[in-house]
């Protein structure tokens, strides 16, 4: 496998030699993310829902997520999501984006990751506490000067319910999450660009019974920090290396008032991928290593417990071709090995360790449609292409995610 990994690595580095360097361009969502292999090494306007400088970059723009549909599920549209950015002036930028409980994005505008609503639910009973959705989130950018972009976001979302029975105790359950980014993105040196941004999320729910009972309540916190650089190694070629940091960590509260750690996890990935064009083609991928732990806290029942995989290579490659002026086609593939140790309780002071490994992998394809200043982005769903002809009269979706924009 490491030897694979490396004549891969050689190939396409000898390709990209003599081609064209990448190009920005106002295009993209979540459907063009998934269609190139959930790429990390392309340039999209996905990248603005985590950097809120790109919003200099994605000015006069409505855009959002028409989402997916899944078969059985009340909640068409799954995914769904709208925003816009408005140029004020050649230095700043101002946007919001308004979201729902299914946002796809592990970003700010993501609601209650882990589950808080659901951890003070489950103690005080289905439905003490309304889980959260439709988060607004402010965003902006500001030109600093010629070489850097800095940029803003805040977004907050809340819920609350009260009950009061005739003669008892008033009940209030609520919910909030407030979350916090910073981004950057500039000029270090001739042919070396950088994007970094952070982010703060801190989602919380509690449900006070009344009559003195104590609260019930958790919260947890969440820090992410992620690197990418473009550096042009010659005038037709560029690589982009990417690092990524998590950490989440949390407490709750039972109804006896006693508090708890929730459990906390880390999780580190580095890639290094290859950008190039060929005239209306665009290649852009690479291998990556990923190690994520989790460590659940001791109770009375069960000592600490450990999970951790160590991914390596993890491959996100993505093809894309411009097939005529309004129609872009796109191929996507994503492979990765894993490895993993699991531990689960065998009593209150002793525990069972498993390890294994795992291997996954997945082929997309998508399409870009642009008619003027709105462009539509889709993925395939997957049966279209195993049907072929079939397609035609058997009524099966075609799309399985949409994205779409329109520049003003």
């Amino acid at each position: 496998m490491y030897k694979l990994t490396f004549t891969v690595l050689l190939l396409i580095t000898g390709l990209t030699f003599g081609q064209e360097a990448p190009k920005f361009e106002k295009t993209g969502g979540y459907a063009r993310f998934l269609s190139i292999g959930s790429n990390p090494y392309v340039l999209d306007l996905e990248n603005l829902k985590t950097n809120p400088a790109y919003a200099g970059h994605y000015a006069n723009l409505f855009y959002g997520d028409i989402g997916s549909s899944i078969v059985g599920s009340p909640n068409n549209g799954n995914g769904q999501f709208a925003g816009f950015n408005l140029r004020v002036n050649n230095q700043i930028t101002v946007g919001a984006i308004l979201a729902r409980k299914d946002f796809m994005t592990s970003s700010i505008a993501q609601l209650d990751p882990g589950g808080v609503v659901g951890i003070v639910n489950g103690v005080a009973g289905a439905g003490s506490v309304t889980a959260l959705d439709n988060n607004f989130q402010a965003l902006g950018s500001y030109v600093l000067n010629n070489s850097w972009t800095l940029g803003l976001g805040l977004a907050y979302a809340s819920t609350s319910s009260s009950a009061t029975p005739a003669g008892g105790n008033k009940s209030v359950g609520s919910a909030s999450q407030l979350g916090l980014n910073f981004g950057a993105i500039g000029k270090l040196s001739d042919g070396l660009d950088l994007d970094v941004d952070f982010s703060l999320m801190m989602p919380s729910a509690s449900y006070e019974a009344g009559g003195g009972a104590p609260k019930i309540e958790a919260s947890n916190t969440y820090m992410m920090i992620n690197t990418r650089a473009f550096y042009k190694a010659t005038s037709k070629f560029t690589y982009v290396p990417v690092v990524s940091f998590m950490t989440s960590s949390g407490t709750a509260t039972n109804a006896a008032g006693v508090s708890s750690d929730l459990p906390s996890s880390t999780n580190f990935s580095v890639g290094f991928g290859l950008h190039y064009q060929v005239g209306d083609v665009m290649f852009a991928g690479g291998p990556a290593l990923g190690i994520t732990s989790t460590t659940t806290p001791s109770t009375t029942a069960a000592p600490e417990l450990s999970n951790s995989t160590f991914t390596f290579p993890g491959w996100n490659l993505g093809l894309e071709w411009t097939l005529t002026d309004w129609l872009v086609g796109r191929l996507g593939y994503t492979a990765n090995t894993t490895s993993w140790t699991w531990e689960n309780a065998a009593t209150a002071t002793t525990k069972n360790e498993q390890t294994g490994y795992a291997h996954g992998n997945d082929l997309r394809a998508g399409f870009g449609f642009k008619f003027g200043k709105f462009q539509l982005h889709a993925t395939i769903a997957e049966q279209v292409l195993f049907d072929g002809l079939k397609n035609i009269a058997n009524g099966s979706e075609t799309f399985g995610y949409i994205s779409a924009h329109y520049e003003f």
